[in-house]
């Protein structure tokens, strides 16, 4: 009986005095709002991937777009050779198909700039076909321009290009490239035009410089920027 009570009282003592319970599930924030049926808050919403999130994202050209910007590069590519201010204007405003609407100078000018500033220069398909259009650009400018009121409106027109431009926000190759010929050649001829004392003789000549030092300005461009920038230094 002795070592019966005395392994009794070992086995009573080896045991645990309490024995702790499961523990209470919490009940957090979370868990409330979803048993009183509230949203659960997921943080904030994944972005948007439609076309307002990305604006600079060109959406691909059906098949009438294409096919347009296929004849835009043809009419480009065929673009004549000119000699004269006479002859740039003709075959400009021809490619324009204005040859025979505009009938006075200043709507002749205006439909020749504006198809070299949205579809010939742009659209010209090869390095040859892009500077012969350039070069009717330039004799036409050179022609025009030394008369007042054509002055201002080639400013006017080249202007409101550039406005467009930043508006779409398109930063291709292509465009950037084709934008700073157009600083090089249309204005920086357009400044030769003007009288010295011309404010925006000063302000075109800045304009070239600053397209000139930008560092994503290619080769070619600056090329054309610094044959553009000489004479206007001696204005």
């Amino acid at each position: 009986q002795g070592l019966a009570a005395t392994a009794t009282s070992l086995n009573a003592a080896a045991k645990p005095k309490f024995a702790p319970g499961p523990r209470p599930k919490a009940v957090g924030a979370a868990s409330s709002r979803l048993a009183l049926g509230l949203k659960r808050d997921l943080g904030p919403a994944a972005p948007s991937l439609d076309g307002e999130a990305f604006p600079d994202f060109e959406k691909p050209k059906d098949a009438k777009e294409q096919a347009k910007e296929k004849a835009q590069a043809a009419l480009a590519e065929a673009f004549p050779e000119t000699t004269s201010c006479e002859e740039a204007l003709a075959a400009l405003c021809s490619s324009a198909g204005a040859a025979s609407a505009a009938t006075t100078p200043q709507a002749q000018l205006d439909a020749a700039l504006s198809w070299l500033l949205r579809s010939g220069l742009p659209d010209a398909p090869s390095t040859e076909s892009r500077a012969r259009v350039l070069h009717a650009g330039s004799l036409l400018v050179a022609g025009m321009a030394g008369k007042a009121d054509y002055a201002a409106q080639i400013s006017g027109l080249l202007e409101t290009y550039f406005a467009e431009q930043q508006q779409k926000g398109k930063n291709t190759p292509q465009v950037m490239e084709a934008n700073g010929l157009i600083d090089a050649v249309l204005f920086g001829t357009l400044a030769l035009q003007l009288e010295d004392s011309n404010p925006k003789v000063a302000s075109i000549r800045m304009r070239i410089l600053r397209r000139l030092l930008k560092p994503t300005t290619s080769e070619t461009v600056q090329r054309s920027l610094a044959d553009a920038l000489v004479p206007l230094l001696a204005k």
